[in-house]
């Protein structure tokens, strides 16, 4: 397989259950603005990931949206406008992100792989090109993308040593050992298989199958895990309704920015 041969996985069909019925569906909620020829435009917060992979020169992507999530598919069509190539991929039920990964499965066999999730902003902008080029010249399995974080006790929190190897991943811990997120993963045909293996022998009756639990076997089996920190960047959730504030005036702090340039 050629290491070159990426494609960006990107799951949104879970139902936002954090947000009120008329925020949904959250992945094209306005945050901030897009400048173009014609001047200033609306930005859905998933057009963040969705430049950010394309800049990263990344030019396929599958979506994976829910019978309830047409809307995404609608907004985004075949990509063209954003200068990428969009598949979409359906989960039928909600059943967590790492389920919803699965879904694409098919598409992701012998490829190289990002995910990033739809309905974050984070910084530096080039954070997933610095991931992407950071698997390519590392022989490793799976790539996480970490940032800072005040609110690991919700999130991904990752320990690992000052070469980036990966000691542990965990998910929404009560008390958490760092302040930091994985946000952005990357990761090559092993995992992907694991992925798939894995969610085959979990039982439903267990309840949902957290991705970072996932990350964290693959490491406990023995894929070569690592992480990328950007010890300076920033992750915002929009997920909820102070996420979504946040979101907002920091994307109102980069036009300014910006404006300034």
């Amino acid at each position: 397989m050629m290491r070159d041969q990426f494609i960006a996985v990107v799951p949104a069909a879970g139902e936002a259950r954090r947000l009120p019925p008329e925020l949904r569906p959250k992945e094209l909620l306005t945050i901030g603005n897009s400048i173009t020829a014609r001047g200033a435009k609306p930005k859905a917060v998933s057009e963040y990931l969705v430049d950010a992979l394309s800049t990263a020169g990344i030019r396929q992507i599958c979506l994976v949206i829910s019978p309830l999530k047409q809307d995404i598919a609608e907004f985004y069509a075949s990509g063209a406008r954003h200068g990428v190539q969009i598949t979409y991929a359906c989960q039928q039920t909600a059943a967590g992100m790492a389920h919803a990964v699965d879904a694409a499965h098919p598409l992701l066999v012998d490829r190289t792989v990002v995910m990033g999730m739809p309905d974050t902003l984070f910084k530096p902008f080039d954070a997933v090109l610095q991931l992407k080029r950071f698997f390519e010249r590392e022989p490793i399995d799976l790539a996480l993308g970490v940032f800072p974080t005040t609110e690991a006790d919700r999130l991904g929190p990752v320990r690992f040593d000052g070469a980036g190897h990966v000691a542990e991943i965990l998910d929404k811990p009560q008390a958490p050992p760092v302040n930091n997120t994985w946000g952005l993963a990357c990761w090559g045909p092993a995992f992907t298989q694991f992925l798939h293996d894995d969610l085959a022998a979990w039982s439903r009756e267990r309840g949902e199958r957290p991705l970072g639990s996932v990350f964290h076997a693959a490491l406990e089996h023995g894929l070569h895990v690592r992480a990328l920190s950007f010890r300076d960047g920033m992750y915002i959730d929009v997920g909820t309704l102070t996420g979504l504030c946040a979101a907002r005036r920091a994307a109102e702090d980069w036009s300014t920015e910006a404006r300034r340039c």
